[in-house]
């Protein structure tokens, strides 16, 4: 068989892996309504005293801009799994026995993902069609106007950012939480200066090139018009305006080589990294997996192999602990917790405890604004992992062979995780109840509380710690970095508190840890 032949029977293999799945029915489920929010005009991009009219130019431009923004931020998490399953499931074992050459592999996997992802850009382009022919536009839809912007901006960010994903699953130090919150920073400051700069090469959502040309379309109409934009969720806070907009018909961008040649920088960048990958990706050789140095080895108390000695040993120099029946949650909770904290360097362990004591010895406000969000973060390896750990390591038989699995592992894995999140924010309680802030106070231990549970729920129902990863960490960095009050479940702002947000997480708090224990029970059940 041909190189192009092994080539395609790898990605046709890895994509009915993929589909197969549920996940990628809900993967396709979320595109779908992501598409509907874009079209009902709940999510999206407007022009304030402006109505554009819903040519294709401007439904295509419009879904292009947030197809990428979603994809490119989105799509990574979706699709940076494969070649993980592969060395969970063993199938990477059989490849590494195989000629197969490692870069044809990584490949393979990069055209997949490229292809799953251009999976989801087709349901937002037909999402796009749909709004013209259910918008009575018929007459002006334009295929080629429709087209164009998705095939310009949103194609090569795809190929960027599945070259990202297989990237950051060869190198070790990128595939754990560290490179989901790598990437995270890294998309937002390309879309941010791609907004705010006037560079086509750096513009990664192609917002800047088309609200600039629709600024000299109003400006054509209204000159001296202040021009301003809103983006995210529209009309959520919008009160209304007793002054109709004024119709405007944007004709589209003309896409010209100067405009379309450096967005090809991020297919280039994309297909790129596939040779650093190739020389970080350890072809699932565990003879490539950093060890210990011997030197650091635990002993064992095992008389090595040495010529002239024998192995045996006497029945009377072992001793077994003796048989206890019975039932300790005390000693359960403390194997979680060392089972959790195992494995960290010394430095990981210094900045945990010294955020408690750093809130109790900080100014209130700094505290509050700075110290208690690095505690909500701080720990996230730790709690990601609840719920997931006995199906990543396969131990699923050895915990239900034990007895009442559900109520003392359930248990244990939750309270462990909150004793974490109740240490870390200790100290901002501590000093909330000694300035008479017992508000505050109550808010923190509502937001302690949640966290784990969250990360439980997310854990039993996906089995992946990357959904929580994600999830959690887009709701910390807009509630408590960017300081958004709706996602301010632990009242870092004055608002949050005097709306309750905190109340209503930790009612959801309690809806979350329900959901957690029938999915466990249903599984228990099942297996």
């Amino acid at each position: 068989m041909t190189g192009f032949g092994v080539l395609g029977h790898i990605i046709l293999g890895d994509l009915r892996e993929r589909t197969r799945r549920y996940s990628f029915i809900w993967i396709m489920l979320a595109t779908t309504f992501f598409g509907y929010l874009v079209i009902s005009g709940k999510y999206g991009m407007t022009f304030p005293g402006f109505l554009l009219a819903p040519n294709s130019a401007w439904v295509g431009s419009h879904m292009a801009i947030f197809c990428t923004l979603m994809l490119a931020l989105i799509g990574f998490y979706v699709i940076r799994n494969t070649i993980e399953r592969d060395r969970r499931t063993g199938v990477g074992q059989i490849i590494a026995a195989t000629p197969l050459n490692q870069l044809t592999y990584l490949l393979a996997k990069f055209v997949s993902s490229f292809l799953v992802l251009t999976g989801c850009t087709v349901i937002l382009v037909s999402a796009a069609i749909l709004l013209q022919v259910t918008g009575g536009q018929m007459r002006s839809f334009h295929f080629g106007a429709l087209l164009t912007p998705f095939l310009v901006i949103t194609v090569p960010v795809l190929l960027m950012v599945a070259g990202a994903a297989v990237f950051f699953e060869t190198a070790r130090w990128l595939r754990g939480t560290f490179g989901n919150i790598l990437y995270f920073f890294f998309i937002e400051v390309l879309v941010i200066q791609g907004i705010a700069a006037d560079a086509p090469a750096i513009d990664l959502i192609g917002a800047h090139a088309i609200t600039s040309g629709i600024e000299e379309a109003i400006l054509a109409v209204a000159p001296g018009t202040s021009v301003a934009v809103q983006v995210g969720a529209l009309g959520l806070f919008d009160t209304g305006s007793a002054i109709a907009p004024t119709p405007l018909t944007w004709p589209g961008i003309d896409w010209t080589m100067g405009l379309a040649l450096p967005r090809l920088g991020y297919a280039a960048v994309g297909v790129a990294m596939m040779m650093p990958a190739a020389a970080f990706f350890d072809r699932f050789d565990p003879s490539r997996i950093k060890r210990r140095r011997p030197g650091k080895r635990k002993k064992t108390g095992v008389v090595p192999d040495s010529p002239g000695r024998s192995l045996t040993r006497r029945t009377a120099d072992i001793s077994l602990a003796p048989v206890t029946v019975g039932f300790r949650l005390t000693a359960l909770i403390l194997s979680e917790l060392r089972v959790m904290l195992k494995g960290y360097h010394w430095s990981w362990y210094v900045v945990a405890l010294g955020l408690p004591i750093a809130q109790i010895a900080a100014p209130y406000d700094i505290a509050r604004t700075y110290l208690l969000p690095a505690a909500l973060i701080w720990p996230l390896p730790l709690w990601s992992a609840l719920g997931t750990r006995d199906r990543r390591y396969g131990t699923q038989s050895l915990m239900t062979s034990s007895p009442h699995p559900m109520i003392r592992q359930l248990s244990s894995a939750w309270l462990g995780g909150l004793i974490i999140s109740t240490a870390l924010c200790s100290g901002m309680a501590i000093k909330a109840m000694l300035a008479g802030q017992f508000i505050q106070a109550a808010a923190v231990a509502a937001g302690a509380i949640f966290v784990p549970t969250t990360a439980l729920m997310l854990g039993a129902v996906t089995g992946s710690r990357k959904f929580f990863e994600v999830s959690y960490f887009m709701v910390w960095y807009i509630g408590l970095v960017n300081r958004h009050w709706a996602l301010d479940f632990i009242g870092t702002t004055d608002q949050a508190l005097s709306r309750g947000v905190p109340w209503v997480f930790l009612a959801v708090t309690c809806i979350l840890l329900a959901v957690a224990v029938l999915t466990e029970r249903t599984r228990l059940q099942v297996s």
